[in-house]
C-alpha cells in the first residue's frame, strides 16, 4: 500500500520537511508514484525511508 509523504511523517513521528529532504532524483524516480497532485511512496520506498530516518536520529 503507498503511502503519501504526509501520512508517512504521521507514521514515523516526523516532519513532511524530513521525509522530503531524504527523498533525492533517485529515490523519486525509483520508489514513487505520481497521483494527480500526490507523491504516492512505494512500501519498498517507505522501508527506504524508515531505515535512513532510524540511522538521522
Amino acid at each position: 500500500m503507498e503511502l503519501t509523504i504526509k501520512e508517512l511523517a504521521d507514521e514515523l513521528s516526523v516532519s513532511k520537511t524530513a521525509i522530503r529532504k531524504h527523498m533525492d532524483d533517485k529515490f523519486r524516480d525509483t520508489y514513487t508514484i505520481k497521483k494527480g497532485n500526490k507523491i504516492l511512496i512505494k512500501d519498498e520506498g517507505v522501508e527506504v525511508l524508515k531505515g535512513q530516518l532510524s540511522r538521522a536520529v
